[in-house]
């Protein structure tokens, strides 16, 4: 995925990324439903998770400031600092809405099989 906010390639930048993607995805898998209530709220959620990125995206800047050589692997200190630990949560929590939203998606009728009945 292209960086976002203009950093170089690092640790920081690879899980703000990651987080984006599945927002991402998210969209994907609910522009395949029919539009009703539910794909609403699905598209609500997602708009929830767009304006969250710039959380991450904030983070992502203090993490680099404070650790600015952290290109492969956090160093032992960044991995125990709270910014670091707040990422990775932001990473999981965007990977489990992506997930739960493609689950509830996989539940509605979809373009792919529309109801002719």
């Amino acid at each position: 995925m292209a960086e976002r906010g203009g950093g170089p390639e690092d640790v920081w930048q690879r899980m703000a990324d990651a987080c984006a993607e599945c927002v991402h995805e998210s969209g994907e898998a609910i522009a395949l439903t029919y539009r009703s209530a539910a794909a609403d709220r699905l598209v609500a959620l997602q708009e929830r998770m767009t304006a969250e990125l710039a959380k991450v995206d904030t983070l992502v800047l203090l993490a680099r400031s404070q650790f600015p050589h952290e290109r492969v692997e956090p160093s032992p200190r960044a991995a125990s600092d709270p910014m670091y630990q707040q990422l990775r949560r932001a990473v999981t929590d965007f990977a489990t809405c992506r997930e739960r939203i493609t689950s509830v998606v996989t539940t509605m009728p979809t373009l792919a099989e529309p109801d002719l009945g």
